[in-house]
């Protein structure tokens, strides 16, 4: 399968479903009722996110610090992969009991590691990915 350049990924071909991610795609019907987010879709939080995302580094211009490459990628890209994921967990933790809701963290960067293979990181840029999906 030929890997997903994060420099082609864009909000407006994820709501299109223009890659092969399935596991982003089957958020739409996790559907969470909490104070933050009420009745809502993960995949719709994942694409809210990541559009406040675009409009926080415009207004703090970050875009020339976020534009400096890590290895193969660069930081705007691996931040936008990391918000792309960083519910990912949710599919399994949402509607559970047996797992505390921090738990998603934890098990969205388990999953996420899965994924990343799909992507066209270095082994480093994955680091990155893994810590800021666990940590966010």
């Amino acid at each position: 399968m030929k890997k997903i350049k994060l420099s082609e990924l864009s909000i407006e071909k994820i709501e299109k479903e223009k890659f092969s991610m399935p596991y982003i795609y089957e958020l739409k019907k996790v559907i969470e009722s909490t104070r933050f987010h009420p009745n809502q879709s993960v995949f719709n939080h994942t694409i809210k996110t990541l559009k406040e995302l675009r409009k926080l580094i415009k207004k703090y211009r970050c875009g020339e610090y976020l534009s400096k490459k890590v290895d193969k990628n660069t930081k705007k890209e691996l931040l936008f992969l990391a918000a792309l994921l960083h519910d990912i967990g949710k599919k399994l933790t949402v509607g559970n009991d047996s797992f505390p809701p921090e738990a998603h963290e934890k098990i969205g960067a388990v999953k996420a590691k899965e994924h990343l293979s799909d992507f066209d990181l270095s082994p480093n840029e994955k680091k990155i990915v893994i810590y800021l999906v666990k940590s966010h």
